[in-house]
């Protein structure tokens, strides 16, 4: 479904992500963790054929996504991290849009619109203006959007940011049934501990370098004892504690300035 090989994104001197090799499989759930700035991000839109890789090749689908990109967006779904939808339209007519765009019949597009937002919980708010929506309401709205064409393959930029523990559960449900039916979500997130109970493999990135990507239970035999955050800690390198000290001692009442 995902293969890359050497993958390469270069902005000027800084490498976004560096010599990407890459493979998942039909109907897995892989979870990309990093910290901000690890090139997470950038490797979703090279995926997508939105960003051009300075080296390096990708197929999603089957389909070179620099000369098939327009194929690759048609079969897949994508919620961005910073998803911002025209404001002033209603959550209903933003989706109908999304559905116009997908070629989906206007029949059919009605009926899966409603699905969504009675999924979602958002049939009540469906007819206000999306100016007016939370930055959950709007993350609800993009994840129905995303799913409307019933796509193979779902990219998700932090899907459950902004969102109640409600809301969160059920889309971590939704996204497991849909692979559990055969179809691939290529997800990142900082929520470290959804990766120890849902996903099919994790991957952990670092200033643009694929360190390790393995399933929960090969972590845990690797590093015995220890939490998916501490796992991630270890790799990717920890918080200085004597930065913390330093910090906290120059707070202290009457500490010289």
């Amino acid at each position: 479904m995902i293969v890359t090989r050497g993958l390469h994104k270069r902005f000027d001197q800084f490498v976004a992500v560096h010599a990407l090799d890459l493979d998942i499989q039909r109907g897995e759930w892989f979870i990309f963790l990093g910290h901000n700035g690890a090139g997470k991000t950038t490797t979703i839109r090279m995926l997508l054929g939105l960003a051009t890789p300075s080296a390096g090749s990708a197929h999603v689908l089957g389909h070179n996504v620099l000369r098939d990109g327009v194929e690759v967006r048609r079969r897949s779904g994508y919620l961005p991290e910073r998803f911002q939808p025209y404001p002033y339209l209603s959550g209903r007519e933003y989706l109908d849009f999304c559905g116009d765009m997908f070629g989906i019949a206007r029949r059919d597009r009605r009926r899966r619109i409603d699905e969504l937002l009675d999924l979602m919980e958002m049939s009540a708010f469906a007819d206000e203006l999306i100016r007016n929506y939370s930055f959950g309401m709007k993350k609800k709205t993009g994840f129905c959007a995303a799913l409307l064409h019933r796509p193979e393959i779902l990219f998700l930029d932090e899907p459950t940011a902004d969102l109640d523990p409600k809301t969160s559960n059920l889309i971590r449900q939704v996204i497991r049934g849909l692979c559990d039916q055969g179809r691939t979500v290529f997800m990142t997130t900082h929520i470290l501990g959804i990766t120890e109970k849902v996903c099919d493999s994790i991957g952990i990135f670092d200033h643009g370098r694929l360190l390790k990507k393995q399933a929960w239970a090969d972590f845990e035999r690797e590093f015995p004892g220890l939490s998916m955050e501490e796992i991630f800690l270890h790799l990717t390198g920890d918080v200085k504690a004597s930065k913390v000290v330093e910090f906290l001692d120059a707070e202290r009442p009457g500490a010289s300035r």
